[in-house]
């Protein structure tokens, strides 16, 4: 945690923030920093934050910077380094919790292939979490200051909770973070397998009730607070119609933007709807596919966010690639690792240098550009659908009493 913390403190503190603002990778229309001071500037001036087409963000992120307002750039940074700190705390306390529960319950379940020793279990959540906070699209997104950084908050302790066994207060961040972000709406459905995984209890047609409605309930007060704090229902358009409806054709990491610019407005609104689907339509095929494993299957939904999200970051990716350590027991048939760090390394080099040719140069075209992003989305669903692959494999050999030496 020191050398994350150092490292972030010398790149912040030496201009970083203002180099790296300026990569669409880094920040997007819906979690720019510099956005969210517009719409306090606005806000201040007795206009609507969500006049014209600065800021996307809800009304509760606002108000965090309004109270923040006035301090000087420094303090901006500390802000976020103390935001990625307790990060790395729940990942930790998230791993640990793990370690405890689930991990010694699959080890007892699947002794025929290798068990986990006692000292790789302890080792568990420091390896997760300094993974997390040594990874370096996460370093980059805490300087770059991106507000990508309250949603990933919200859903790490959305899955401490859930882990914990407390039902409440996961369904409380469930909401929060959809409020952030509204694609984090898919954990619902995982989250009480979590949590009857971990108290032993029935999972039932009630229980799914009981946190719907306790969702919707959390969900509607936070959009009635937004309401008071800003007196005006715009910010449903211009924050949650704006993720959803992808009004802004701003280069990103993701798919949205070249394919939408392409397309004749009349037909826009269904290829929306089709691409927004994506995120949601493998919610509950996931969840049941992977009921014995509920946290990989949380996992695996964060990871379906970031490949087809609207607005997609490196701070998207950071969450779920800096959690693969988690399931790396379960692991074992995963073929693709060698291919995926080269890929990882390989777009984190030409994404910078495509950007240049493209803008500053003008010796290139959005095509160069938009490779990259089906390079990104191909890498995103390789990696999922190979840890996937490997542990139902695993669990194929589990079933049938087969055993096979892995090395």
């Amino acid at each position: 945690m020191v050398v994350g913390s150092i490292v972030r403190m010398f790149l912040s503190f030496w201009g970083g923030y203002e180099v790296i603002c300026n990569f669409y990778e880094v920040e997007t229309p819906a979690t720019s920093f510099k956005r969210a001071l517009e719409g306090v500037y606005l806000l201040k001036s007795s206009t609507s934050a969500y006049a014209g087409s600065g800021y996307h963000g809800p009304p509760l992120v606002l108000a965090l910077f309004v109270a923040l307002d006035g301090a000087s750039s420094w303090v901006y940074d500390l802000f976020f380094i103390v935001l990625d700190v307790l990060c790395y705390f729940l990942v930790y306390e998230m791993s640990k919790e793990y370690a405890k529960t689930i991990v010694q319950e699959d080890v007892k379940k699947g002794g025929i292939l290798r068990p986990l020793e006692n000292e790789e279990i302890a080792r568990l959540p420091e390896v997760v979490s300094c993974f997390y906070f040594l990874f370096p699209f996460t370093i980059i997104s805490c300087v770059g200051r991106s507000t990508v950084i309250f949603m990933n908050l919200c859903i790490l302790v959305t899955l401490y909770y859930s882990l914990k066994g407390k039902i409440g207060p996961s369904l409380f961040f469930c909401a929060l973070s959809t409020y952030l972000g509204v694609y984090p709406i898919v954990l619902l459905g995982v989250l009480p397998v979590i949590y009857t995984r971990v108290t032993h209890k029935a999972l039932n047609l009630n229980l799914y009730v009981h946190c719907v409605v306790v969702f919707l309930i959390v969900f509607g007060a936070l959009l009635g607070l937004s309401y008071v704090l800003v007196e005006s229902w715009d910010f449903l358009r211009k924050s949650f119609g704006f993720i959803l409806l992808v009004d802004n054709m701003q280069p990103n990491i993701g798919i949205f933007w070249y394919f939408l610019t392409e397309m004749f407005q009349s037909f826009r609104l269904f290829f929306v709807c089709v691409f927004q689907l994506h995120v949601f339509i493998y919610t509950i095929p996931i969840t049941l596919s992977f009921k014995e494993h509920p946290l990989f299957a949380a996992w695996v939904l964060i990871g379906i966010i970031a490949t087809f999200k609207s607005y997609p970051m490196v701070g998207d990716l950071s969450l779920y690639i800096s959690l693969i350590p988690l399931f790396y027991h379960k692991l074992y048939y995963f073929q693709y690792s060698i291919g995926l760090v080269m890929a990882l390394i390989y777009l984190s080099l030409l994404y910078p240098l495509f950007w240049k040719e493209w803008i500053w140069y003008a010796t290139g075209n959005p095509n160069f550009y938009y490779a990259l992003n089906l390079v990104t989305a191909i890498a995103n669903i390789l990696l999922l659908t190979d840890s996937m692959e490997a542990i139902k494999k695993r669990d194929f050999l589990i079933k049938n009493n087969l055993k096979i030496k892995i090395n």
